[in-house]
């Protein structure tokens, strides 16, 4: 999906009633938290945690590019639903 089409996508979802399910996507060394509209809330990676306000620039990459890779497989996402701010859902 391009940059553009991709931003589109997430500016239309913004506008919908989320809920309070949440999606993991899970691989060897990394498990990223997402809210209903793919937006990172959470991951860890390599057993290091990081939050969105907390990520450098190769981190943010990084995960931009698990968060695309999360939407093109969403129909294997986790589902978990109500999570409270600790970190310890993504170990469920």
């Amino acid at each position: 999906m391009s940059e553009k089409m991709w931003n589109v996508t997430v500016k239309h979802a913004k506008t919908c009633v989320m809920g309070n399910k949440h999606y993991v996507f899970r691989g060897p060394d990394y498990k990223v938290l997402l809210n209903p509209i793919c937006q990172l809330v959470k991951a860890e990676i390599n057993g290091s945690i990081y939050t969105t306000h907390n990520l450098s620039d190769i981190n943010r990459a990084y995960l931009e590019n698990l968060v695309r890779k999360a939407y093109a497989n969403w129909c294997s996402l986790e589902e978990i639903e109500g999570i409270s701010d600790e970190i310890g859902l993504l170990t469920q």
